[in-house]
């Protein structure tokens, strides 16, 4: 089950990586694609990945792998591995349908106000944070050595693609189209 889920981790950040591309274009006025399909399929598997992460979390605390006792440094990262999540999953929810709705005259925004910035904001940080401290858990599940080889890669990557995406969003809320 955990390789599956090592896949499927691999897969989701594809996806968020496409969505967010697609989107940022789109709020950027450089595209006309809403990729809405890669994102019901991003969201269907994010519900998988959420079921696995519970399960493997459940069975980790009556393992008594975390145990009763608050260890906060022992087990910090095993709960920040898991809030991070549930600040995506919370988030993930506030992000449908943040933008506008279709109607049968087509889409119709809504006003993009400081609330659904901050949503937006709230959501990257998330997704950059949960994929910061997972990265090295999914390279080993691959069997990739050498992970510190490629952590500056990986990051400066993940760096670009989140001030991209906060750029477009930025950029929406002020009104500045390219």
């Amino acid at each position: 089950m955990r390789k599956w889920n090592a896949v499927l981790s691999a897969v989701l950040i594809v996806i968020m990586l496409i969505h967010g591309v697609i989107g940022g274009l789109t709020l950027l006025g450089l595209s006309r694609s809403m990729g809405k399909w890669i994102a019901w399929v991003g969201f269907g598997l994010i519900m998988l990945h959420v079921i696995f992460c519970t399960a493997f979390t459940v069975k980790a605390v009556k393992s008594g792998q975390i145990s009763g006792k608050w260890y906060l440094r022992e087990n910090a990262l095993f709960w920040a591995r898991r809030i991070s999540g549930l600040c995506i999953l919370v988030l993930v929810f506030f992000h449908f349908g943040l933008f506008g709705h279709m109607t049968a005259k087509g889409y119709v925004l809504y006003e993009f106000t400081t609330m659904r910035l901050a949503v937006q904001l709230l959501l990257g940080a998330s997704l950059f944070t949960h994929i910061f401290i997972n990265i090295r858990p999914l390279f080993i599940s691959f069997g990739i050595p050498g992970y510190k080889k490629y952590k500056i890669s990986v990051f400066f990557a993940l760096s670009v693609f989140l001030l991209f995406c906060t750029t477009a969003v930025v950029c929406y809320y002020a009104g500045i189209l390219l």
